[in-house]
Order: C-alpha cells, then structure tokens, then sequence
C-alpha cells in the first residue's frame, strides 16, 4: 500500500512530499490496534453512564 509521507525535510528548499511503500501487515496491526481502542473507550464510555446513574438513584 502507499500512503503520501514526507520524503524530505530542508530547511533551506522546505518539504517534499512523495508516496510511500507501506507494508500490508503494519496496516492490519494499525487496524487491529485501533479497533482494540475503540472497544476500550466504548467500555469506559458505558461504565461512566452506569456509575452516574447510580449517583443519581443515591440523591
């Protein structure tokens, strides 16, 4: 897969940009990471509703 990235970085002509060889196997541990991220944060986001409606019952 190719992605564009920074190819060069000068400071007297600036920043190229070109496309990048990306292997497919960084691609589906990135997926696979950012996935495992995402059910976390749904877990916590469930959690926080739980704990604050039990918050609310003990008013």
């Amino acid at each position: 897969m190719k992605v564009i990235g920074i190819i060069k970085n000068d400071p007297i002509t600036g920043v190229m940009y070109g496309l990048i060889e990306i292997p497919d196997q960084d691609i589906s541990k990135n997926k696979r990471i950012r996935d495992a991220h995402q059910a976390i944060a749904k877990i916590q986001v469930k959690h926080a509703g739980i704990i604050r409606n039990q918050r609310g019952k003990h008013k």
